[in-house]
């Protein structure tokens, strides 16, 4: 089994990596860059990784696998309302997306498709695992009489997308704080979902 030190060596290695595939770009960024911003020569890259895809698959892997066991649970309707999962849902994508793990979920955006066929299939698998746990969240809303009878996967896509694309402009210095940006995206998705939504001139309930 291997050491602590070869794992935490395996960690840094993923930081450093996520960190150069973001800002020079997967093909911009070589193992000798890796190496070096790790301190040591490329060969030793090797003892941790295959390769470069290994590296750029690792990142994304750990990724997905977080964002998944992080919000399974929501997928149980002994979890709460639909409407709190929905809440539970958002504040954990947002914390992920927006937090330490910025970088690596812009990877996935950009340089997916820069894994070989087995990998790609391996991540879009786990891409798909995540997705199922908001559009179960969503079709319990809808048995439940909470949300309308709406289209299940544009729903999530359009709520997933409005998270994820927060990762462009949003800022922890700006004029809105995480918890309440977290808590407009909700609002926000829930008045276009609900199956009683606020009149233009009410107010939330």
């Amino acid at each position: 089994m291997k050491n602590r030190k070869y794992e935490a060596q395996k960690n840094e290695i993923l930081e450093v990596a996520r960190t150069l595939f973001w800002e020079k770009g997967y093909d911009g960024t070589s193992l000798k860059d890796i190496a070096g911003a790790c301190g040591f020569e490329n060969t030793n890259l090797y003892y941790y990784y295959k390769n470069k895809e290994e590296i750029l698959f690792e990142a994304l892997r750990i990724e997905l696998d977080t964002l998944v066991n992080d919000t399974k649970y929501l997928g149980k309707k002994d979890s709460g309302s639909p409407v709190e999962r929905l809440k539970s849902f958002i504040d954990i994508e947002l914390k992920k997306h927006l937090g330490e793990h910025r970088l690596q979920g812009m990877l996935i955006d950009s340089e997916l498709r820069k894994l070989d066929p087995r990998h790609r299939r391996k991540i879009v698998s786990l891409r798909d695992k995540h997705d199922a746990i908001l559009s179960q969240i969503i079709t319990d809303g809808i048995n439940h009489g909470d949300f309308r009878d709406i289209n299940v996967k544009l729903t999530v896509y359009t709520i997933s997308s409005a998270i994820i694309r927060s990762r462009i402009w949003f800022s922890s210095s700006g004029t809105i704080s995480l918890p309440e940006y977290s808590d407009f995206i909700f609002q926000f998705a829930l008045n276009a979902i609900r199956s009683d939504p606020v009149p233009r001139s009410g107010k939330m309930s």
